[in-house]
C-alpha cells in the first residue's frame, strides 16, 4: 500500500471517496502527522522514528486523548496512557499478534 501524501484526502486514501473528507499531514518523512477536519479541527499523532503514533491530540486546544503509546518487537502496539492517566497494556499471544480489544488496563 502506497504511503499517503499530505494533498491525499484520508477518506479517499482509506477507499471511501468523500468531497468532504478530512486531509491527511505529514511530516518530511512522509509519516502520517496528523490530521484537519473540513472544520479545521486538526489532531496531532507526533511520529516516533518508525512513523508509529507516540500521541493523539487536539492540536488547537492542546487536549491529549492518548500518550506515551509504546510498541512491542512486532510492531503492534503494546500499551498508552490516556489523557485521564489511566494506562493500558496490550498484550501479544503466542504468534506475536495483539489479542482482540485492549487487555489488562491499569489505572493509576
Amino acid at each position: 500500500m502506497a504511503r499517503p501524501s499530505a494533498t491525499t484526502p484520508a477518506l479517499l486514501y482509506l477507499g471511501h471517496p468523500c468531497p468532504r473528507s478530512a486531509r491527511l499531514e505529514c511530516n518530511t518523512r512522509g509519516d502520517v502527522a496528523g490530521l484537519i477536519y473540513p472544520s479545521t479541527h486538526s489532531i496531532g499523532f507526533d511520529p516516533n522514528a518508525y512513523g508509529e503514533p507516540r500521541q493523539v491530540r487536539h492540536l488547537p486546544s492542546g487536549v491529549e486523548y492518548a500518550k506515551s503509546a509504546s510498541y512491542n518487537q512486532y510492531g503492534g502496539m503494546a500499551g498508552f496512557t490516556y489523557g485521564s492517566t489511566a494506562t493500558r497494556t496490550i498484550t501479544p499471544n503466542l504468534r506475536g499478534m495483539n489479542r482482540p480489544g485492549f487487555q489488562g488496563g491499569s489505572n493509576s
